[in-house]
């Protein structure tokens, strides 16, 4: 892990993308948000995080989709929490997931589960 602690937000609500991204810049970390599976793909490609916060529920390529694929594709040891609301969570495979994060969610559990990824590093 770097010392940057560089964080990959990915989920199609802007509103809430925006929110998660603050509230982990205001604790510092540097936060890059993407809206879409492909956008985070490009994303993490381009510059691969130290942890990916990352919705189920996404139009076109699902969160689990996407879970699976960076598993099956290089990056099996990256850190990804899967956000989702509880009734989304029956619904989808999680397998490889780091954490999950049930929407909603405080802030004060966000900002939880992140900083213990870090401690456990």
């Amino acid at each position: 892990m770097s010392d940057a602690r560089d964080v990959l937000v990915v989920d199609d609500d802007v509103a809430i993308a925006a929110l998660v991204a603050d509230c982990l810049s205001d604790e510092g970390y540097t936060v890059h948000i993407a809206y879409t599976g492909t956008g985070a793909l490009d994303a993490i490609h381009t510059h691969t995080p130290d942890l990916v916060l990352l919705d189920i529920m996404m139009p076109g390529m699902t969160g689990d989709v996407l879970l699976g694929h960076l598993r099956a594709h290089g990056f099996a040891d990256l850190p990804i929490i899967m956000m989702s609301a509880a009734s989304h969570l029956s619904r989808f495979s999680l397998t490889g997931a780091t954490a999950q994060l049930t929407k909603p969610f405080n802030i004060e559990e966000l900002i939880d589960c992140v900083n213990r990824h870090w401690q456990r590093q």
